[in-house]
């Protein structure tokens, strides 16, 4: 039945700016340049009424663009003299994670509702061999 489909989609795009504080560390930070995105599509009355499964495609807020501008203590020469050294780190994301997830939502009684979702996250320091995370989420939502 397409009437208990749904499909939504949506995106962000952000810039932040920031001021590097005086007698700091940090000499500057430029702009920085920030997306995220998603996709869920969705199935309502799944195995009762009111119900809903879904299956959620989405990448986290990422850094796009923007680099940070340090001042940092240097050592140089057999008498350890600190000269002070000027050091600018990109904080562009390496890579894009998309992470997915698979959930349900029922009505547990008026007002009361369970939502559970499974995920998976990419994970690069995971000793799986695939390389990813699962994770489980629980919520209860109390409407008033």
């Amino acid at each position: 039945d397409a009437e208990h489909w749904s499909f939504s989609a949506g995106a962000s795009i952000g810039v932040s700016r920031a001021q590097a504080p005086a007698d700091s560390l940090i000499q500057s930070v430029s702009p920085l340049i920030s997306s995220e995105f998603y996709a869920v599509m969705a199935r309502k009355d799944l195995f009762r009424h009111g119900d809903r499964g879904y299956l959620k495609l989405w990448q986290p807020e990422t850094i796009e663009s923007g680099e940070l501008t340090l001042r940092l203590p240097n050592l140089v020469g057999p008498t350890a003299n600190v000269t002070m050294q000027q050091q600018t780190i990109g904080l562009s994301a390496q890579s894009r994670p998309w992470h997915l997830g698979l959930g349900y939502e029922m009505r547990l009684r008026r007002g009361l509702d369970l939502q559970q979702e499974l995920m998976v996250i990419p994970n690069e320091a995971s000793s799986d061999a695939s390389g990813h995370s699962l994770g489980l989420a629980l919520r209860l939502r109390q409407s008033f």
